[in-house]
């Protein structure tokens, strides 16, 4: 099953976003097939929202809300700088977890 970005859980977007920092050229291959080539920086810009998503919904859960707050903001500037075509990345499920 693919997923949305916006829709992935804690242990997906860390799984995502280590898969990335491990080989960012594979994963572009998975998430643009159609044009891999190119989106390097873009698979790596997914990969630190995805590991700051992470610490969104870590610290929201554990009642940090101050701490969720910022890392919402550092995510919020990651995500305006994702083109749009990005923003709309389904993640094959295998990435998920």
């Amino acid at each position: 099953m693919n997923t949305e970005l916006g829709q992935l859980g804690e242990e997906e977007l860390e799984h995502l976003a280590t898969s990335i920092e491990d080989d960012p050229d594979s994963v572009a291959c998975l998430l643009f097939p159609e044009s891999p080539n190119g989106n390097r920086t873009v698979v790596q810009q997914i990969g630190q929202w995805a590991a700051n998503r992470k610490l969104v919904l870590e610290n929201t859960a554990n009642g940090n809300t101050h701490i969720a707050s910022v890392f919402e903001k550092v995510c919020y500037r990651f995500w305006q700088r994702l083109p749009s075509y990005a923003k709309r990345a389904k993640v094959p499920g295998f990435l998920e977890k």
